[in-house]
């Protein structure tokens, strides 16, 4: 929300809350950085899912089997087909590393 609302609903929030904790600004601006860092995390994982997607399903147009796709990419048939339904249901899970 903080985020991705209006701009103005976003400024009166920021200044209510400096008005009514002026004495945990500290706490307030450390709690921002901390969700700010994991939304980047998150962020960054979902892009390496994608990109392990797109690049196995690249080397399934061309053929490739999965025993050597499993070997490169570290994931399995099941798992990619769970990820990708899960991708396309929006409701990513993390894939193994």
């Amino acid at each position: 929300m903080l985020e991705t609302g209006p701009a103005d609903t976003l400024q009166a929030l920021n200044e209510l809350m400096w008005r009514q904790a002026p004495q945990q600004r500290g706490d307030l601006m450390a709690c921002s950085e901390m969700l700010r860092r994991e939304g980047r995390q998150e962020g960054e994982s979902k892009g390496r899912r994608e990109g392990r997607l797109e690049i196995i399903d690249g080397l399934l147009r061309e053929g490739v089997e999965w025993p050597l796709i499993h070997s490169a990419a570290g994931i399995d048939e099941p798992t990619y087909r769970s990820l990708k339904r899960d991708a396309a249901n929006g409701t990513e899970q993390t894939a193994p590393r």
